[in-house]
């Protein structure tokens, strides 16, 4: 695991939000700008990551539980940045919806799309989700050729709650490597929040993919 660098919804603090039975079509409430400028780095404890070709279930994800999606989505690896949990993991490609300003454009899957890569961050010690990141992957292949290098939308649904993904191409079956890298929220903050996530922050974790 390496670390190195650098969009979601408004939380609803109080209480944790309940573990959904099914994966349903993930709904796009915003799309905040994608930050990807280069900057200060910053650095963490080794990030932990399992091939998705061993995970049969979810584990972890803050607070959703492994029982929320059997089968369908895969923790490629987690990390704790300054407090904040860090996963992210796998699933088949989703379809979801933009809303961006008064416009609304749906994004239906192709059969050019390989993996829906979801990202999600949360306070390790409440595991409230944390909005107003910004989020960016880049997926190379076994050669180190970069295959795919773009920001992931903020969202929100009711069965995987406030997380930050996309659909993602693949040229074929292989081994990858994604590099997340996460921006500081942009939010004004509470006291227990002051001093922390200022500078961004990147995990590099394996994608195997069997091309199915």
């Amino acid at each position: 695991m390496n670390h190195d660098r650098n969009p979601t919804a408004n939380p609803r603090r109080g209480r944790r939000r309940p573990r959904g039975p099914r994966l349903g079509a993930l709904t796009m409430i915003s799309a905040a700008a994608l930050a990807a400028a280069g900057c200060a780095t910053s650095t963490a404890p080794a990030a932990t990551s399992q091939p998705a070709a061993t995970m049969p279930d979810m584990v972890g994800m803050s607070g959703m539980g492994a029982a929320a999606l059997p089968g369908q989505m895969h923790l490629l690896g987690s990390d704790t940045w300054q407090g904040m949990t860090v996963e992210l993991a796998s699933m088949p490609p989703q379809p979801f919806t933009i809303f961006e300003g008064q416009q609304t454009k749906p994004v239906i899957p192709t059969g050019k799309d390989s993996v829906h890569l979801m990202a999600v961050l949360a306070d390790a010690q409440s595991h409230e989700r944390i909005p107003y990141a910004s989020c960016w992957v880049t997926v190379t292949d076994s050669t180190g050729k970069i295959v795919f290098d773009g920001g992931l939308w903020p969202m929100i649904s009711r069965d995987v709650g406030t997380h930050y993904g996309t659909n993602v191409a693949l040229p074929g079956p292989g081994r990858y490597s994604v590099r997340l890298r996460v921006g500081p929220p942009q939010a004004a903050r509470h006291p227990e929040y002051t001093g922390i996530w200022l500078t961004p922050y990147t995990m590099t974790v394996p994608l195997p993919w069997s091309g199915r």
